[in-house]
Protein backbone atom coordinates (compact mmCIF):
# COMPACT_ATOMS: atom_id res chain seq x y z
CA UNK A 1 0.00 0.00 0.00
CA UNK A 2 1.60 3.54 -0.99
CA UNK A 3 1.04 6.19 1.08
CA UNK A 4 1.43 9.14 -1.35
CA UNK A 5 1.64 11.71 1.92
CA UNK A 6 4.76 10.11 2.96
CA UNK A 7 8.13 11.09 1.49
CA UNK A 8 9.79 7.99 -0.11
CA UNK A 9 13.25 9.25 1.54
CA UNK A 10 11.79 8.91 5.39
CA UNK A 11 10.29 5.25 4.12
CA UNK A 12 13.81 4.26 2.44
CA UNK A 13 15.81 5.20 6.05
CA UNK A 14 13.44 3.46 8.32
CA UNK A 15 13.23 -0.14 6.27
CA UNK A 16 17.60 0.80 6.99
CA UNK A 17 17.36 1.34 10.64
CA UNK A 18 17.82 -2.00 11.55
CA UNK A 19 20.33 -3.23 9.22
CA UNK A 20 22.66 0.13 10.38
CA UNK A 21 22.31 -0.73 13.95
CA UNK A 22 23.51 -4.46 13.02
CA UNK A 23 26.11 -3.25 10.93
CA UNK A 24 27.12 -1.10 14.33
CA UNK A 25 27.38 -4.50 16.17
CA UNK A 26 29.07 -5.74 13.72
CA UNK A 27 31.73 -2.98 13.61
CA UNK A 28 31.82 -3.16 17.40
CA UNK A 29 32.19 -6.96 17.44
CA UNK A 30 34.77 -7.15 14.77
CA UNK A 31 36.74 -4.08 16.97
CA UNK A 32 36.75 -6.42 19.78
CA UNK A 33 37.57 -9.50 17.76
CA UNK A 34 40.01 -7.49 16.14
CA UNK A 35 42.37 -6.11 19.42
CA UNK A 36 41.75 -8.80 21.51
CA UNK A 37 42.67 -11.98 18.63
CA UNK A 38 46.19 -12.14 20.03
CA UNK A 39 46.13 -10.01 22.90
CA UNK A 40 48.30 -11.19 26.44
CA UNK A 41 46.97 -9.50 29.49
CA UNK A 42 49.86 -10.73 31.22
CA UNK A 43 52.22 -8.71 29.14
CA UNK A 44 53.06 -5.02 30.00
CA UNK A 45 51.16 -3.20 27.39
CA UNK A 46 54.14 -1.73 25.29
CA UNK A 47 55.89 -2.17 22.44
CA UNK A 48 59.29 -1.33 23.47
CA UNK A 49 60.24 -4.30 26.65
CA UNK A 50 62.61 -0.91 27.81
CA UNK A 51 60.12 1.15 28.68
CA UNK A 52 57.98 2.10 31.47
CA UNK A 53 54.27 2.15 31.48
CA UNK A 54 53.20 5.04 32.62
CA UNK A 55 50.40 4.68 35.08
CA UNK A 56 48.72 8.53 36.48
CA UNK A 57 46.13 8.59 39.84
CA UNK A 58 44.06 10.41 40.69
CA UNK A 59 42.01 10.84 44.21
CA UNK A 60 38.65 12.21 45.53
CA UNK A 61 38.47 12.03 49.56
CA UNK A 62 35.72 9.52 48.89
CA UNK A 63 37.20 7.48 46.20
CA UNK A 64 39.99 6.75 44.57
CA UNK A 65 38.65 8.51 41.50
CA UNK A 66 41.06 7.27 38.18
CA UNK A 67 43.90 5.44 36.92
CA UNK A 68 44.96 5.83 33.02
CA UNK A 69 47.19 4.47 31.25
CA UNK A 70 48.00 3.84 27.65
CA UNK A 71 48.08 0.17 26.41
CA UNK A 72 49.55 0.09 23.10
CA UNK A 73 48.21 -2.87 22.00
CA UNK A 74 44.77 -1.65 22.71
CA UNK A 75 44.97 1.07 19.77
CA UNK A 76 42.82 1.03 16.45
CA UNK A 77 41.68 2.97 13.61
CA UNK A 78 37.97 3.72 14.12
CA UNK A 79 36.83 4.33 10.31
CA UNK A 80 38.06 0.86 9.52
CA UNK A 81 34.85 -0.12 12.69
CA UNK A 82 32.81 2.11 11.45
CA UNK A 83 33.79 5.08 13.41
CA UNK A 84 33.88 3.44 16.84
CA UNK A 85 36.24 5.37 19.02
CA UNK A 86 35.79 3.78 22.67
CA UNK A 87 34.79 0.22 23.74
CA UNK A 88 34.48 -0.70 27.68
CA UNK A 89 35.25 -4.34 28.63
CA UNK A 90 35.63 -6.11 31.82
CA UNK A 91 38.79 -5.37 34.18
CA UNK A 92 39.70 -8.82 33.94
CA UNK A 93 39.83 -8.83 30.15
CA UNK A 94 42.96 -6.57 30.12
CA UNK A 95 46.50 -5.53 31.65
CA UNK A 96 46.13 -3.89 34.86
CA UNK A 97 48.89 -2.30 37.24
CA UNK A 98 49.45 -4.35 40.56
CA UNK A 99 48.32 -1.93 42.78
CA UNK A 100 48.38 -2.57 46.62
CA UNK A 101 47.32 -0.50 49.09
CA UNK A 102 50.64 -0.96 51.48
CA UNK A 103 49.56 0.26 54.58
CA UNK A 104 45.97 -1.55 54.46
CA UNK A 105 44.72 -3.12 57.38
CA UNK A 106 43.13 -5.99 55.28
CA UNK A 107 44.93 -7.78 52.16
CA UNK A 108 46.59 -5.36 50.30
CA UNK A 109 45.39 -6.08 47.17
CA UNK A 110 41.28 -5.40 46.82
CA UNK A 111 40.01 -8.10 44.32
CA UNK A 112 36.47 -6.35 44.37
CA UNK A 113 37.23 -3.42 42.54
CA UNK A 114 39.08 -4.82 40.14
CA UNK A 115 36.99 -7.30 39.22
CA UNK A 116 33.37 -5.65 39.43
CA UNK A 117 34.21 -2.29 37.49
CA UNK A 118 34.53 -2.45 33.92
CA UNK A 119 37.43 -0.39 32.22
CA UNK A 120 37.15 2.64 28.97
CA UNK A 121 39.30 1.81 26.32
CA UNK A 122 40.11 4.41 23.72
CA UNK A 123 41.27 4.02 20.08
CA UNK A 124 44.63 5.96 20.90
CA UNK A 125 44.60 3.19 23.20
CA UNK A 126 44.55 4.90 26.44
CA UNK A 127 42.94 3.21 29.25
CA UNK A 128 40.46 4.79 31.87
CA UNK A 129 39.74 2.45 34.81
CA UNK A 130 37.39 3.96 37.73
CA UNK A 131 37.76 1.36 40.23
CA UNK A 132 35.12 1.67 43.36
CA UNK A 133 35.66 0.00 46.78
CA UNK A 134 36.09 0.70 50.52
CA UNK A 135 40.08 0.84 51.75
CA UNK A 136 40.93 0.36 55.18
CA UNK A 137 44.60 1.73 56.33
CA UNK A 138 46.44 1.83 59.79
CA UNK A 139 46.89 5.24 61.24
CA UNK A 140 49.13 5.88 64.08
CA UNK A 141 47.11 8.72 66.21
CA UNK A 142 48.93 11.11 68.51
CA UNK A 143 46.59 12.02 71.61
CA UNK A 144 48.88 14.18 73.33
CA UNK A 145 46.80 17.18 72.87
CA UNK A 146 43.72 15.67 72.97
CA UNK A 147 40.91 16.71 72.40
CA UNK A 148 42.70 19.32 70.87
CA UNK A 149 44.98 17.70 68.63
CA UNK A 150 45.45 16.97 65.01
CA UNK A 151 46.15 14.06 62.91
CA UNK A 152 48.25 13.08 59.84
CA UNK A 153 47.40 9.79 58.22
CA UNK A 154 48.89 8.42 54.64
CA UNK A 155 47.25 6.39 52.21
CA UNK A 156 50.04 4.45 50.57
CA UNK A 157 49.23 2.80 46.74
CA UNK A 158 52.62 1.03 45.96
CA UNK A 159 53.43 -1.17 42.98
CA UNK A 160 53.68 -4.51 44.48
CA UNK A 161 55.62 -6.14 41.43
CA UNK A 162 56.69 -3.68 38.82
CA UNK A 163 60.07 -1.69 39.72
CA UNK A 164 59.50 1.80 38.22
CA UNK A 165 61.87 0.83 35.25
CA UNK A 166 58.61 -1.43 34.50
CA UNK A 167 55.39 0.99 35.34
CA UNK A 168 55.97 4.46 36.88
CA UNK A 169 53.04 6.24 39.21
CA UNK A 170 52.59 9.32 38.57
CA UNK A 171 49.35 11.98 39.63
CA UNK A 172 47.04 13.66 38.14
CA UNK A 173 47.05 16.72 40.48
CA UNK A 174 48.96 17.42 43.54
CA UNK A 175 45.77 17.28 46.05
CA UNK A 176 42.88 15.19 46.92
CA UNK A 177 39.46 16.91 44.71
CA UNK A 178 36.83 18.00 47.84
CA UNK A 179 33.69 18.21 45.86
CA UNK A 180 32.10 15.46 46.87
CA UNK A 181 33.00 15.85 50.57
CA UNK A 182 30.37 15.97 53.16
CA UNK A 183 31.62 18.37 56.54
CA UNK A 184 32.15 16.13 59.51
CA UNK A 185 31.03 17.62 63.08
CA UNK A 186 34.27 16.05 64.40
CA UNK A 187 36.45 15.90 62.04
CA UNK A 188 37.58 19.00 59.96
CA UNK A 189 40.48 18.73 57.25
CA UNK A 190 43.13 21.15 56.87
CA UNK A 191 45.07 19.91 53.70
CA UNK A 192 45.63 17.25 51.45
CA UNK A 193 48.80 16.44 49.43
CA UNK A 194 49.47 13.66 47.25
CA UNK A 195 53.20 12.78 45.84
CA UNK A 196 55.28 10.13 44.38
CA UNK A 197 57.97 8.15 46.52
CA UNK A 198 60.45 5.26 45.71
CA UNK A 199 60.46 2.34 48.42
CA UNK A 200 63.26 -1.02 48.02
CA UNK A 201 63.15 -3.83 49.73
CA UNK A 202 65.84 -4.82 51.96
CA UNK A 203 66.44 -8.06 50.17
CA UNK A 204 67.25 -6.31 46.95
CA UNK A 205 68.14 -2.85 47.83
CA UNK A 206 68.63 -1.90 43.76
CA UNK A 207 65.27 -2.45 42.63
CA UNK A 208 62.95 0.67 43.22
CA UNK A 209 59.48 0.72 43.23
CA UNK A 210 57.12 3.28 42.94
CA UNK A 211 54.30 4.34 45.31
CA UNK A 212 52.17 7.73 45.42
CA UNK A 213 51.63 8.16 49.34
CA UNK A 214 47.68 10.90 49.97
CA UNK A 215 48.55 12.71 53.13
CA UNK A 216 45.15 13.90 55.17
CA UNK A 217 45.82 16.11 57.81
CA UNK A 218 42.52 16.91 60.10
CA UNK A 219 42.37 18.65 63.56
CA UNK A 220 39.52 17.27 65.98
CA UNK A 221 36.47 20.08 66.35
CA UNK A 222 37.04 20.32 70.12
CA UNK A 223 33.48 22.67 70.64
CA UNK A 224 32.24 19.59 72.07
CA UNK A 225 34.85 18.75 74.41
CA UNK A 226 35.40 22.39 75.63
CA UNK A 227 31.92 22.72 76.74
CA UNK A 228 30.71 19.01 78.04
CA UNK A 229 34.22 18.26 79.41
CA UNK A 230 37.12 21.67 79.67
CA UNK A 231 34.17 24.40 81.40
CA UNK A 232 32.68 22.02 83.59
CA UNK A 233 36.64 20.93 85.16
CA UNK A 234 37.14 24.79 85.43
CA UNK A 235 33.50 25.28 87.80
CA UNK A 236 34.20 22.61 89.81
CA UNK A 237 37.66 23.88 90.75
CA UNK A 238 36.22 26.82 91.45
CA UNK A 239 35.02 24.77 94.38
CA UNK A 240 37.96 23.56 95.42
CA UNK A 241 38.56 27.06 95.99
CA UNK A 242 35.58 27.51 97.99
CA UNK A 243 37.10 24.19 100.58
CA UNK A 244 39.21 27.09 101.81
CA UNK A 245 36.88 29.46 102.59
CA UNK A 246 34.14 27.04 104.20
CA UNK A 247 34.50 28.07 108.26
CA UNK A 248 35.99 24.82 109.88
CA UNK A 249 32.86 25.21 112.22
CA UNK A 250 30.44 24.32 109.76
CA UNK A 251 32.06 20.88 109.65
CA UNK A 252 31.65 20.55 105.81
CA UNK A 253 35.11 21.33 105.00
CA UNK A 254 35.62 17.40 104.11
CA UNK A 255 32.38 16.79 102.54
CA UNK A 256 32.78 19.34 100.23
CA UNK A 257 36.26 18.06 98.82
CA UNK A 258 35.16 14.66 98.66
CA UNK A 259 31.78 15.62 97.08
CA UNK A 260 34.21 17.87 94.81
CA UNK A 261 37.14 15.01 94.29
CA UNK A 262 34.31 12.32 93.38
CA UNK A 263 32.85 14.67 90.18
CA UNK A 264 36.65 14.55 88.77
CA UNK A 265 36.33 10.97 89.32
CA UNK A 266 33.25 10.81 86.98
CA UNK A 267 34.91 12.88 84.29
CA UNK A 268 37.73 11.11 84.30
CA UNK A 269 35.63 8.05 83.07
CA UNK A 270 34.04 9.81 80.20
CA UNK A 271 37.53 11.27 79.09
CA UNK A 272 38.96 7.50 79.27
CA UNK A 273 35.82 6.05 77.19
CA UNK A 274 36.49 8.32 74.05
CA UNK A 275 39.96 8.57 74.17
CA UNK A 276 41.77 6.15 71.85
CA UNK A 277 43.36 3.42 74.08
CA UNK A 278 47.35 4.14 74.42
CA UNK A 279 50.21 3.65 76.85
CA UNK A 280 52.53 5.50 74.20
CA UNK A 281 51.59 9.00 75.93
CA UNK A 282 49.25 10.76 77.80
CA UNK A 283 46.26 13.76 76.80
CA UNK A 284 46.63 16.80 77.63
CA UNK A 285 43.04 16.64 79.10
CA UNK A 286 43.91 13.82 81.24
CA UNK A 287 46.53 15.71 82.69
CA UNK A 288 44.67 18.65 83.03
CA UNK A 289 42.18 16.62 85.10
CA UNK A 290 44.46 14.60 87.10
CA UNK A 291 45.88 17.69 88.29
CA UNK A 292 43.09 18.83 89.48
CA UNK A 293 41.79 15.97 90.67
CA UNK A 294 45.25 16.45 92.51
CA UNK A 295 44.66 19.47 94.10
CA UNK A 296 41.21 18.64 95.41
CA UNK A 297 42.88 15.50 97.43
CA UNK A 298 45.10 17.94 98.49
CA UNK A 299 42.42 20.67 99.67
CA UNK A 300 40.85 18.04 102.00
CA UNK A 301 44.56 16.98 103.38
CA UNK A 302 45.19 20.60 104.40
CA UNK A 303 41.55 21.26 105.98
CA UNK A 304 41.73 17.75 107.49
CA UNK A 305 45.12 19.79 108.64
CA UNK A 306 43.48 23.15 109.71
CA UNK A 307 40.30 21.22 111.36
CA UNK A 308 43.03 19.55 113.69
CA UNK A 309 44.88 23.61 114.31
CA UNK A 310 41.35 25.14 114.56
CA UNK A 311 39.76 22.21 116.99
CA UNK A 312 42.94 21.75 119.05
CA UNK A 313 42.16 21.26 122.56
CA UNK A 314 45.40 20.09 124.04
CA UNK A 315 45.43 23.47 125.51
CA UNK A 316 49.35 23.46 125.33
CA UNK A 317 50.58 26.48 123.31
CA UNK A 318 51.95 26.03 119.76
CA UNK A 319 55.82 24.83 118.96
CA UNK A 320 58.30 27.80 118.57
CA UNK A 321 58.90 26.74 115.33
CA UNK A 322 55.54 26.74 114.42
CA UNK A 323 55.18 30.27 115.50
CA UNK A 324 57.85 31.47 113.36
CA UNK A 325 56.96 29.62 110.38
CA UNK A 326 53.26 30.41 110.54
CA UNK A 327 52.52 33.65 112.41
CA UNK A 328 55.94 35.59 111.43
CA UNK A 329 56.77 34.55 108.08
CA UNK A 330 53.57 33.26 106.48
CA UNK A 331 51.53 36.39 108.10
CA UNK A 332 53.88 38.64 106.62
CA UNK A 333 53.74 36.72 103.01
CA UNK A 334 50.12 37.45 103.27
CA UNK A 335 50.01 40.57 104.39
CA UNK A 336 48.46 39.65 107.37
CA UNK A 337 48.93 41.20 111.12
CA UNK A 338 51.86 39.81 112.18
CA UNK A 339 53.22 38.42 115.50
CA UNK A 340 56.49 39.22 116.58
CA UNK A 341 58.50 37.08 118.33
CA UNK A 342 58.57 39.21 121.58
CA UNK A 343 54.54 39.32 121.51
CA UNK A 344 54.02 35.43 121.10
CA UNK A 345 54.49 35.01 125.04
CA UNK A 346 52.07 37.50 126.30
CA UNK A 347 50.78 34.85 129.27
CA UNK A 348 53.56 34.49 131.36
CA UNK A 349 53.68 38.74 131.63
CA UNK A 350 49.95 38.12 132.64
CA UNK A 351 51.13 35.14 134.97
CA UNK A 352 52.86 37.63 136.81
CA UNK A 353 50.53 40.64 137.10
CA UNK A 354 47.89 37.97 138.49
CA UNK A 355 50.34 36.63 141.12
CA UNK A 356 50.77 40.63 141.88
CA UNK A 357 47.25 40.98 141.90
CA UNK A 358 46.79 37.95 144.40
CA UNK A 359 49.24 39.47 146.71
CA UNK A 360 47.43 42.43 146.71
CA UNK A 361 44.68 40.80 147.65
CA UNK A 362 46.18 38.53 150.48
CA UNK A 363 48.06 41.37 151.97
CA UNK A 364 44.50 43.41 152.45
CA UNK A 365 42.88 40.03 154.25
CA UNK A 366 46.11 39.54 156.17
CA UNK A 367 45.40 43.54 157.36
CA UNK A 368 41.76 43.06 158.10
CA UNK A 369 42.49 39.66 160.50
CA UNK A 370 44.84 41.80 162.32
CA UNK A 371 42.35 44.79 162.98
CA UNK A 372 39.92 44.58 165.81
CA UNK A 373 36.42 44.92 165.84
CA UNK A 374 36.22 48.69 166.20
CA UNK A 375 35.74 51.33 163.72
CA UNK A 376 38.58 53.42 164.01
CA UNK A 377 40.40 55.56 161.39
CA UNK A 378 42.83 53.27 160.34
CA UNK A 379 40.28 50.46 159.99
CA UNK A 380 38.60 53.02 157.35
CA UNK A 381 41.85 53.35 155.57
CA UNK A 382 42.95 49.87 155.61
CA UNK A 383 39.06 49.27 153.96
CA UNK A 384 39.74 52.10 151.34
CA UNK A 385 43.30 50.48 150.35
CA UNK A 386 41.69 47.54 150.22
CA UNK A 387 38.63 48.51 147.85
CA UNK A 388 41.59 50.74 145.98
CA UNK A 389 43.86 47.49 145.40
CA UNK A 390 41.07 45.39 144.08
CA UNK A 391 39.61 48.12 141.91
CA UNK A 392 42.73 48.15 140.40
CA UNK A 393 43.59 44.71 140.13
CA UNK A 394 39.74 44.11 138.43
CA UNK A 395 40.03 46.94 136.32
CA UNK A 396 43.19 45.67 134.92
CA UNK A 397 41.66 42.36 134.33
CA UNK A 398 38.96 43.35 132.76
CA UNK A 399 40.41 45.48 130.58
CA UNK A 400 42.61 42.31 128.76
CA UNK A 401 38.78 40.80 128.49
CA UNK A 402 37.75 43.59 126.85
CA UNK A 403 34.86 44.04 129.21
CA UNK A 404 33.81 47.94 129.99
CA UNK A 405 35.00 49.00 133.44
CA UNK A 406 32.21 49.48 135.76
CA UNK A 407 32.75 51.91 138.79
CA UNK A 408 32.23 50.21 142.09
CA UNK A 409 28.94 51.72 142.95
CA UNK A 410 28.65 50.83 146.81
CA UNK A 411 29.34 54.34 147.55
CA UNK A 412 27.05 55.86 145.21
CA UNK A 413 24.07 54.09 145.27
CA UNK A 414 24.14 51.55 148.75
CA UNK A 415 20.47 50.53 147.68
CA UNK A 416 22.22 48.13 144.94
CA UNK A 417 24.69 45.86 146.79
CA UNK A 418 26.16 42.70 145.83
CA UNK A 419 24.02 39.76 146.58
CA UNK A 420 27.26 38.21 148.52
CA UNK A 421 27.30 41.35 150.71
CA UNK A 422 23.77 41.61 151.59
CA UNK A 423 23.84 36.95 152.44
CA UNK A 424 26.94 38.30 154.40
CA UNK A 425 25.51 41.37 156.46
CA UNK A 426 22.23 39.05 156.79
CA UNK A 427 24.89 36.14 157.93
CA UNK A 428 26.73 38.66 160.36
CA UNK A 429 23.31 39.83 161.92
CA UNK A 430 22.09 36.44 162.92
CA UNK A 431 25.77 35.97 163.56
CA UNK A 432 25.82 38.69 166.33
CA UNK A 433 22.20 37.71 167.52
CA UNK A 434 23.59 34.14 167.96
CA UNK A 435 25.89 35.37 170.12
CA UNK A 436 23.38 37.49 171.97
CA UNK A 437 21.46 34.27 172.79
CA UNK A 438 24.45 32.26 173.51
CA UNK A 439 24.08 30.09 170.69
CA UNK A 440 26.89 27.54 170.35
CA UNK A 441 29.82 28.55 167.98
CA UNK A 442 29.44 25.02 166.11
CA UNK A 443 26.24 26.17 164.91
CA UNK A 444 26.43 29.59 163.55
CA UNK A 445 29.96 27.81 161.50
CA UNK A 446 27.75 25.45 160.04
CA UNK A 447 25.30 28.24 158.96
CA UNK A 448 27.89 30.27 157.35
CA UNK A 449 30.08 27.60 156.01
CA UNK A 450 26.45 26.81 154.28
CA UNK A 451 25.89 30.12 153.12
CA UNK A 452 29.21 30.84 151.63
CA UNK A 453 28.58 27.19 149.58
CA UNK A 454 25.28 29.43 148.52
CA UNK A 455 26.64 31.75 147.54
CA UNK A 456 29.89 30.60 145.89
CA UNK A 457 27.15 27.88 143.51
CA UNK A 458 25.12 30.79 143.05
CA UNK A 459 26.99 33.09 141.67
CA UNK A 460 29.85 30.95 140.40
CA UNK A 461 28.53 27.84 138.51
CA UNK A 462 30.58 25.66 136.12
CA UNK A 463 27.29 26.12 133.49
CA UNK A 464 27.69 30.03 133.70
CA UNK A 465 31.72 29.55 133.65
CA UNK A 466 31.46 27.41 130.55
CA UNK A 467 29.00 29.87 128.58
CA UNK A 468 31.35 32.04 127.41
CA UNK A 469 34.71 31.44 125.56
CA UNK A 470 38.17 31.61 126.70
CA UNK A 471 37.91 34.21 130.10
CA UNK A 472 35.11 34.34 131.85
CA UNK A 473 33.99 38.41 132.82
CA UNK A 474 31.76 36.46 135.48
CA UNK A 475 34.90 34.91 137.44
CA UNK A 476 36.04 38.81 138.01
CA UNK A 477 32.87 39.63 139.26
CA UNK A 478 32.22 36.87 141.50
CA UNK A 479 35.87 38.18 142.84
CA UNK A 480 34.92 41.44 143.17
CA UNK A 481 31.65 40.79 144.78
CA UNK A 482 33.31 38.28 147.52
CA UNK A 483 36.22 41.00 148.21
CA UNK A 484 33.48 43.99 148.78
CA UNK A 485 31.98 41.47 151.54
CA UNK A 486 35.20 41.58 153.38
CA UNK A 487 34.48 45.11 154.58
CA UNK A 488 31.14 43.58 156.88
CA UNK A 489 33.51 40.95 158.75
CA UNK A 490 34.78 43.21 160.65
CA UNK A 491 30.95 43.56 162.82
CA UNK A 492 31.72 39.86 164.01
CA UNK A 493 32.80 40.00 167.24
CA UNK A 494 33.90 36.17 167.65
CA UNK A 495 37.60 36.29 166.79
CA UNK A 496 37.96 32.79 165.91
CA UNK A 497 34.88 32.42 163.68
CA UNK A 498 36.13 35.42 161.99
CA UNK A 499 39.51 33.99 161.32
CA UNK A 500 37.80 30.74 159.78
CA UNK A 501 35.34 33.25 157.56
CA UNK A 502 38.64 35.22 156.44
CA UNK A 503 40.65 31.76 155.60
CA UNK A 504 37.54 30.33 153.31
CA UNK A 505 37.16 34.27 151.56
CA UNK A 506 40.63 34.00 150.96
CA UNK A 507 40.57 29.79 149.73
CA UNK A 508 37.31 30.90 147.41
CA UNK A 509 39.06 34.18 145.87
CA UNK A 510 42.16 32.21 145.19
CA UNK A 511 39.96 29.33 143.59
CA UNK A 512 38.66 31.80 141.32
CA UNK A 513 41.58 33.59 140.59
CA UNK A 514 42.84 30.35 139.77
CA UNK A 515 39.79 29.45 137.52
CA UNK A 516 40.09 32.66 135.70
CA UNK A 517 43.86 32.20 135.38
CA UNK A 518 43.09 29.08 133.57
CA UNK A 519 40.34 30.06 131.38
CA UNK A 520 42.59 33.26 130.35
CA UNK A 521 45.01 30.46 129.22
CA UNK A 522 43.61 28.27 127.71
CA UNK A 523 41.60 31.15 125.53
CA UNK A 524 45.21 32.29 124.83
CA UNK A 525 46.65 29.04 123.00
CA UNK A 526 42.90 28.23 121.48
CA UNK A 527 42.87 31.79 119.96
CA UNK A 528 46.84 30.95 119.08
CA UNK A 529 46.18 27.69 117.29
CA UNK A 530 43.17 29.31 115.66
CA UNK A 531 44.55 32.25 114.09
CA UNK A 532 47.78 29.35 113.20
CA UNK A 533 44.41 27.39 111.38
CA UNK A 534 43.16 30.81 109.25
CA UNK A 535 46.79 31.87 108.06
CA UNK A 536 47.31 28.12 106.97
CA UNK A 537 44.01 28.22 104.86
CA UNK A 538 44.71 31.14 103.45
CA UNK A 539 48.61 30.62 102.45
CA UNK A 540 47.20 27.08 100.68
CA UNK A 541 43.72 28.98 99.24
CA UNK A 542 46.18 31.63 97.36
CA UNK A 543 48.62 28.62 96.43
CA UNK A 544 45.98 26.77 95.02
CA UNK A 545 44.84 29.96 92.99
CA UNK A 546 47.72 30.18 91.38
CA UNK A 547 48.71 26.73 90.39
CA UNK A 548 45.24 26.33 89.18
CA UNK A 549 45.89 29.45 86.69
CA UNK A 550 49.09 28.62 85.80
CA UNK A 551 47.74 25.25 85.02
CA UNK A 552 45.11 26.34 82.63
CA UNK A 553 47.43 29.04 80.94
CA UNK A 554 49.50 25.89 80.36
CA UNK A 555 46.77 23.62 78.76
CA UNK A 556 45.79 26.26 76.22
CA UNK A 557 48.78 27.33 75.77
CA UNK A 558 49.75 23.63 74.72
CA UNK A 559 46.90 23.69 72.14
CA UNK A 560 48.69 22.95 68.69
CA UNK A 561 47.33 25.63 66.41
CA UNK A 562 47.48 25.36 62.74
CA UNK A 563 48.38 27.81 60.17
CA UNK A 564 45.10 28.71 59.35
CA UNK A 565 44.42 29.68 62.93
Amino acid sequence: MVYPDVPLTLIILLSLLPWLALAELFGEARLLDAIFKEYKKEARPCHNVSKSVQVSLGFTLTRLDALTWKDDFLSWNPSHYDNTKRVTVSGKTIWQPDLALDNSVGDIYNGDFADHFRVSIHHSGEILWEPGGTFKTTCEMGINAYPFDHQTCDIVFASWQYTQDQVNLTTIQDTISMETYAENGEWEIEFTQIKRAVWSSDSHPNDLFPEIVVTIHVRRRYLYYLVNIMLPCMMMSLLVLVIFHLPPDSGEKVSLGVTVLLAFSVFQLMIAESVPTSSKSIPLIEIYLLFFMGESTFSVAVSVLVLNFHHRMEYKPPPDWLRKIVLDWMARLLFMRRIKASATYPINVNIQAEKRGTDVIEKAVLNLESETGNTTDENIDSKQTLATNFKTFTSSHLSRLGEPVKPMQTEQNPHRIPEIQIHLSESKSESVHSLHNETPIEDMKSKERNHLKTCDSTRFEPGDHTSTRGLSPEVARSAVRLIRSIAAIDKISNGSYRDELMTMIRETYRELCQQRKDDELDAVFENEWKRIAKIVDRFFFIMTSVLMIISTIVVFCGMPYSNHD
